[in-house]
């Protein structure tokens, strides 16, 4: 389509503008996969130092193809890790932005409800491991407890709360992110 032809129903679009809509949506995509394999890699990095036991990554199953192995999301709201310790365990649910605001919306119903279920201060925790990193700045990583997400989270979806957070409001609920301070 040529830019500023007709597109389908009538409208008219520029191609640039899909284009660049496209490119940081791809963009927006493979830095939240970057995101999840580093919280991956922190919490490996954790365990080989001896400040956890174990740790699994729930959400991704494996399918046997032809080709080998493919990984599959599991679904139906479960965090996406649960880690282990002596005396506790910590389900986190890995989130990120590439806005200066993350959106609580990202936060679905049903997972909200794992997080809180699963939530049994101090021994069995659970929360969110926040990536925010703006074009035009730093990656912010912080750990969001979901002790203190989770009042505003419902505070939001009732109408009654902010739809989004800042870096600064995050750090202000959780703490930098650091795989080996989930034991304190």
């Amino acid at each position: 389509m040529a830019l500023g032809s007709v597109g389908v129903g009538g409208a008219v679009r520029a191609e640039g503008a899909v284009t660049a809509r496209a490119d940081a949506g791809r963009l927006a995509r493979a830095q939240g996969i970057a995101w999840e394999r580093q919280v991956g890699a922190d919490l490996e990095a954790a365990r080989l130092r001896g400040h956890m036991t174990a740790w699994w990554r729930l959400t991704e199953e494996t399918a046997r193809t032809r080709g080998g192995v493919v990984a599959v999301d599991g679904g139906g709201g479960l965090p996406d890790y649960l880690t282990l310790g002596p005396g506790w365990t910590w389900a986190l649910e890995v989130k990120h932005t590439t806005s200066p605001r993350w959106s609580l919306n990202q936060v679905g119903p049903s997972q909200a409800l794992h997080l809180t279920e699963w939530m049994d201060p101090p021994h069995r925790r659970s929360g969110v491991v926040l990536a925010i990193h703006p074009p035009t700045a730093g990656r912010a990583a912080i750990l969001l407890d979901w002790a203190a997400l989770g009042p505003v989270w419902a505070l939001w979806r009732h109408g009654d709360g902010p739809a989004s957070l800042t870096v600064k409001d995050a750090l202000d609920l959780g703490r930098v992110w650091r795989a080996e301070d989930l034991a304190t």
